[in-house]
């Protein structure tokens, strides 16, 4: 049996990941730093995979982590994207670090597949429309700048040890167990609470998809041959007003929608799309929800 280490595995798309990995065949390993993070996982979760309690900043602890487990894969998530704060927070070093700790632990034991989690902020967004391989890489921020210096020295490292190595670019995500201060946490919130969600005139253009579907992404660029850059994404365009209205139209209070009570950032790109031909003809991926469906799931969740 293969076995995985699964690191942010409590995190918003990393806990997505355990039941699909398992469906697979995985032996599933997943490393947490206190016991209270592991209350965020669903028991009948929580009871198929093995826990490691680890912090992973210490290498010590990372080094025993890796001599017990001797994992043939790892999906690796964990980073800091704390809502308003991990654009510029300092922390972004310490994980850059700290990721290539990990996969220098991981080429020791023999390790042979690695994906690891990237981001749309490293493209230059003033293409708009951002393509593996094709468009320039220019991030504006420190959380963009760490991304993909990670994916620069991961790429080279690994193709120097002959281990398979696969980088997934996120763009946007939503849904269940979303952290307050994203968009669609924060609407639901305010019309759950009978308050106005204050927006911009919401006319930015993104490609949004739900985390259940991003974390089958993931699993399934893994369990593929398929190696590099891969945009983990919808494909598809939408306006943020159009997502704050869905939100408004299913909880039934359009009124509480306030576009255009937020001035827009002066800097923000009007359009930024992904193209997702290789996750879609290379690794056989279509999302399963439809943005109803995902917004629906996450209304309930949410407003519980």
């Amino acid at each position: 049996m293969k076995s995985i280490l699964v690191t942010g595995s409590t995190g918003f798309i990393g806990q997505h990941t355990l039941s699909v990995l398992r469906k697979y065949g995985y032996d599933v390993h997943i490393s947490v730093r206190t016991r209270l993070k592991i209350h965020s996982l669903k028991p009948e979760i929580s009871s198929q995979v093995s826990i490691h309690y680890c912090d992973l900043f210490d290498y010590n602890q990372q080094v025993e982590l890796f001599e017990s487990i001797k994992p043939s894969h790892l999906l690796h998530f964990a980073w800091d994207a704390t809502p308003g704060k991990f654009w510029t927070s300092e922390n972004n070093l310490q994980w850059l670090e700290c990721s290539m700790q990990l996969l220098r632990n991981f080429a020791k034991h023999h390790g042979e597949r690695a994906v690891f989690a990237g981001t749309c902020a490293e493209y230059d967004w003033s293409y708009g429309y951002c393509t593996e391989n094709l468009t320039p890489t220019n991030p504006s921020t420190l959380y963009g700048v760490c991304k993909n210096s990670l994916r620069q020295v991961s790429e080279q490292f690994c193709k120097d040890r002959e281990i398979s190595f696969a980088w997934g670019r996120i763009f946007w995500l939503y849904g269940v167990n979303e952290a307050s201060g994203r968009l669609v946490s924060s609407v639901i919130q305010n019309l759950t609470a009978k308050q106005v969600a204050k927006c911009s005139h919401g006319n930015q253009v993104r490609d949004f998809m739900y985390v259940e579907d991003v974390a089958r992404a993931f699993v399934e660029l893994l369990n593929s041959d398929v190696a590099g850059n891969i945009n983990i994404a919808s494909g598809k365009a939408i306006a943020i007003k159009d997502i704050v209205t869905e939100i408004g139209k299913q909880m039934g209070l359009p009124e509480l929608i306030g576009l255009g009570m937020i001035e827009a950032s002066k800097d923000e790109h009007s359009f930024i799309l992904a193209n997702t031909s290789i996750l879609n003809n290379k690794i056989g991926f279509r999302p399963q929800y439809s943005l109803e469906e995902g917004i629906r799931k996450t209304i309930q969740q949410i407003s519980a």
